[in-house]
């Protein structure tokens, strides 16, 4: 540092300087450029920390919103997974529902194939019965033949017999009359 003691104050000091003034406003003033310093460092470290912040802040949110959409991509595989075996479960059951229909009607096809046997087994039931009344009825319609002739044979014998009544009481009458006319003689 250079003083000159030579110049005049404007004032009209004599001009000397007191270096010891001088001195410790010169030191003073290096010890305030040194805080001013320290501070512009404090500033940029803080400047620095906030743009470590800054970059901690927006890695963060990054991370953040892979994370959301890493969710949201499982959640819409979920989905779609769960879609995936809510339609299996629907074509499963349809398939169930489709052989159950199937074995519906094949029992309904039994049924009626068991039926129609169950017909046929009545009819020819039926036509046995009928048969069979048609034989009972010639059965029974002989019976009456035999019984009619039965009857005429009968009334026959009785006739005949009526006839030999008849006859016999003519020889008695015939006797009887041969006995009197031969009372009479």
């Amino acid at each position: 540092m250079i003083i000159n003691n030579d110049d005049k104050d404007e004032d009209g000091g004599d001009g000397k300087v007191d270096l010891k003034r001088t001195t410790i406003a010169y030191y003073r003033g290096r010890d305030d450029d040194d805080d001013d310093d320290d501070d512009d460092d404090d500033d940029d470290d803080d400047d620095d920390d906030d743009d470590d912040d800054d970059d901690d802040d927006i890695a963060k949110c990054a991370n953040e919103d892979d994370i959301a959409d890493n969710a949201n991509e499982a959640d819409i595989a979920k989905c779609v997974n769960e879609d995936d075996i809510a339609n299996s479960a629907n074509e499963a059951d349809k398939a169930s529902s489709g052989n159950e229909a199937d074995i519906a009607n094949s029992a309904n096809e039994a049924y009626i194939a068991n039926s129609a046997n169950e017909a046929d087994i009545t009819n020819s039931a039926n036509k046995a019965d009928i048969a069979k009344s048609a034989n009972e009825a010639e059965i029974t319609n002989s019976a009456n033949e035999a019984d009619i002739a039965n009857s005429a044979n009968e009334a026959e014998i009785t006739n005949s017999a009526n006839e030999a009544d008849i006859a016999t009481s003519a020889n008695e009458a015939d006797i009887a009359n041969s006995a009197n006319e031969a009372d009479i003689e």
